[in-house]
């Protein structure tokens, strides 16, 4: 057995795991059964696949960080449309009323909601460029191996088009509701 792990250890490419929590278990389920004996087994598996699997994993659970951060942030942005819907409901009344149709309405809203997130993926961009920038710079004066910084411009077009995506999405609602108003009862809102 020492022997089998000796030439596994020889090799360079590859790595023995043992997963101690499932080694665990099966020592505890073989006590129960009666058994003082657990047999263990060596897994021998080449380092790009385990790289590969821990990378999957990372960038589904990144994935999904990011989808409930989208959520998030949308449910945000209509709460502060509904807010300024609520805020301007006069201001509503004054413009129907002085022949402002309610599409009209509704553009001005879906506009503002798309400028708000607009500017805030602007600013989430230029956020990002500076902290990979400084985690470059980190890296390189601690002396580890150097890591160049590449941006991705699609990723950041991508990433402006999807705020600008959310805006829309999530300011409808708030926008409908400003639309629906009517002018008198909008100008007797206090």
């Amino acid at each position: 057995m020492m022997q089998k792990i000796k030439n596994i250890l020889k090799r360079p490419f590859y790595v023995i795991l043992i997963i101690a929590a499932v080694l665990a278990l099966w020592g505890i389920f073989a006590y129960w059964r009666g058994s003082q004996k657990a047999t263990y087994e060596l897994v021998e598996v080449a380092r790009g696949e385990i790289i590969q699997q821990v990378s999957v994993i990372l960038n589904l659970l990144l994935g999904f960080l990011a989808a409930i951060s989208l959520l998030v942030g949308g449910i945000g942005i209509m709460n502060i449309m509904l807010v300024s819907v609520s805020e301007r409901t006069q201001e509503i009344g004054l413009r129907k009323s002085l022949g402002a149709t309610a599409k009209n309405i509704l553009w001005q809203f879906l506009i503002e909601s798309l400028v708000i997130t607009g500017l805030g993926g602007v600013i989430g961009i230029i956020f990002g460029i500076i902290v990979s920038t400084l985690i470059g710079l980190i890296v390189r004066t601690q002396g580890l191996p150097d890591w160049p910084l590449t941006i991705s411009w699609l990723a950041v077009f991508g990433a402006f088009f999807l705020a600008g995506l959310i805006g829309l999405i999530f300011g409808v609602y708030p926008a409908r509701q400003a639309a629906k108003k009517s002018p008198m009862e909008a100008l007797r809102y206090e």
